[in-house]
């Protein structure tokens, strides 16, 4: 079965950006070895995000680690392996929940969500090409 987000148009109707995939209980299956525990991935230090990174209307996964941001995007049936899009915004840095938050928003309204980050003293956007995500520039509040 598949259903659409609430607040999009639903399956058969217009468009819909980020269809739900519903299985019945123990029918799942597994899209990625990224991002998990055995690569070095936790709970409370590694930020992991859903959201269209490169506007092809999927979501796909763009988790905030020790070195910068890696992007796993979504094919449909699968996500692509990791790969690195910034050395920006890395936890080694600084971004993380507790201080200084990333967060995932088109700005620009190209259909691909850049990265905003939100520190204390600033707010610094990082505009997304498709294929990785551009230096930060500082945005004024």
């Amino acid at each position: 079965m598949s259903v659409c987000l609430t607040g999009l148009s639903s399956p058969g109707g217009a468009e819909c950006r980020f269809p739900l995939v519903i299985r019945p209980m123990g029918m799942t299956s597994h899209w990625i070895p990224d991002f998990g525990a055995q690569q070095g991935w936790t709970e409370t230090r590694h930020l992991r995000l859903t959201s269209d990174a490169n506007g092809d209307r999927r979501a796909d996964i763009v988790g905030f680690g020790e070195e910068g941001v890696s992007v796993a995007l979504s094919t449909g049936t699968t996500f692509d392996t990791a790969s690195r899009w910034s050395m920006e915004f890395s936890t080694k840095g600084g971004w993380h929940a507790a201080t200084q938050t990333p967060l995932l928003g088109d700005v620009n309204g190209d259909r691909k969500r850049d990265i905003i980050g939100v520190a204390q003293d600033r707010v610094s956007v990082a505009l997304s090409t498709g294929s990785s995500f551009s230096p930060a520039e500082r945005w004024t509040v």
